[in-house]
């Protein structure tokens, strides 16, 4: 699946906030698509209910080296104001999807994941471009 998303970000042309991005909008579009909400919903309640399940903890998953990588680049290209280092950038942006997906399973509303994923996204990024 992460490479599946992975692979439609590796234009050279782009800036790697843009490649966020839509790593991002690809990413919820997959799991809304591919796992659906009663599956997310299943997988968040066991998490929350279980002390052993640390799998969205986990630092070296793929999600969380796609985004490292991706903010890296970022910072390599200078589109990145904050000051922030990239493990508290890539927290950041985990955690806030994670809270996205949360609402989603939460929301009766049939607006789709991504839909719901991007003005959250778009404010993110744009507030790690402001210099600070």
């Amino acid at each position: 699946m992460i490479t599946i998303v992975k692979s439609s970000v590796r234009s050279v042309d782009m800036d790697a906030t843009e490649k966020l991005f839509i790593f991002i909008r690809k990413l919820m579009r997959f799991l809304e698509e591919e796992m659906g909400k009663d599956l997310m919903k299943v997988i968040y309640s066991s998490a929350l209910d279980s002390k052993e399940h640390t799998y969205f903890l986990n630092s070296n998953r793929s999600l969380f080296l796609i985004i490292r990588s991706l903010i890296e680049e970022a910072k390599e290209q200078n589109d990145i104001g904050t000051d922030q280092s990239v493990n508290e950038i890539s927290q950041l942006i985990t955690q806030s999807l994670m809270g996205i997906i949360y609402h989603w399973g939460l929301n009766n509303s049939e607006q789709s994941l991504e839909s719901l994923s991007i003005p959250l996204t778009k404010t993110i990024i744009n507030g790690l471009k402001t210099k600070n």
